[in-house]
């Protein structure tokens, strides 16, 4: 019984995940601008560390060859542009200041679930658009050579990688719900995401920083979107590191869950008494 009750259940955030990909595809010609731009900063950042390693005629650089940090940056690129969710917590704040938050009050669904749905659906459109504007690139510049391909840990990158998606939008999601709180948030989500660029190692692998710097992001959940999972998909990881480092990254899946979930009923309850 209850398994047909949750079918049920699920349906609707079915259909809220639907309506949100059929905006995305009107909107499609945006997306791909968007996947576009952040491919070009790849193939810039790409082009520059390989004119560091003509230059400086090293073999490794941050214990990465030439080989394996374009790999790194190719993929950590190609993550990028598949997920940010910055726009995402910008609409979910508009929800909350502009009182449209109360129509969902009025209905049998889960905030959450219903922001997680329409949100993701939506990307999800994003990173199919990125997949092929990759393999595009790829074959363009020729830089599929640089990929260790008998190296790959594929099963566990994408493990990791549906992990970095929840993990990334909850950061984003949670930074939003200060709105609650706050007149306005934008400030934060905008250093978030610059912290994020940063401590994900989406420019530089974090093996390039200073031991100090390296402690501190050790300390944040942003390596898990961005260095973790190329890392383990370009052989770099261990197999004795990847339990460790899976149930670091599930640890912080959970603490951010419970996060977001005070959050909301706090926000709510704040919500509904100022009269939203």
């Amino acid at each position: 019984m209850w398994i047909s009750n949750w079918v049920f259940n699920m349906r609707k955030y079915w259909m809220i995940a639907v309506t949100s990909w059929q905006k995305a595809l009107t909107y499609r010609t945006n997306t791909l601008l968007e996947v576009a731009g952040h491919f070009t900063t790849m193939v810039v950042s790409v082009a520059l560390w390989q004119f560091a390693f003509r230059h400086t005629g090293q073999q490794e650089i941050g214990g990465y060859t030439v080989g394996e940090l374009t790999a790194y940056l190719l993929i950590a690129g190609w993550i990028t542009s598949s997920f940010w969710f910055t726009a995402q917590a910008d609409r979910i704040v508009r929800e909350i200041k502009e009182g449209f938050l109360s129509n969902y009050l009025t209905k049998p669904l889960r905030i959450s679930l219903y922001q997680f749905f329409y949100g993701n659906a939506g990307k999800f459109m994003q990173f199919i658009m990125s997949f092929f504007v990759f393999i595009i690139v790829l074959l363009a510049f020729q830089l599929y050579t640089y990929l260790p391909l008998a190296r790959f840990n594929v099963g566990a990158f994408l493990v990791f990688l549906l992990i970095a998606w929840c993990i990334q939008w909850l950061i984003f999601y949670t930074a939003a719900l200060l709105s609650f709180w706050m007149e306005e948030v934008w400030g934060i989500t905008f250093t978030i995401r610059v912290l994020a660029d940063v401590a994900a190692g989406t420019f530089i692998p974090l093996s390039l920083f200073a031991p100090f710097w390296q402690n501190m992001f050790d300390l944040l959940p942003f390596k898990y979107i961005v260095s973790v999972p190329v890392n383990v998909l370009i052989g770099r990881v261990q197999s004795a590191e990847l339990i460790s480092l899976l149930m670091n990254a599930l640890l912080w899946l959970a603490m951010l869950l419970l996060l977001a979930h005070i959050m909301m009923r706090w926000g709510i309850k704040r919500y509904s008494a100022v009269g939203g």
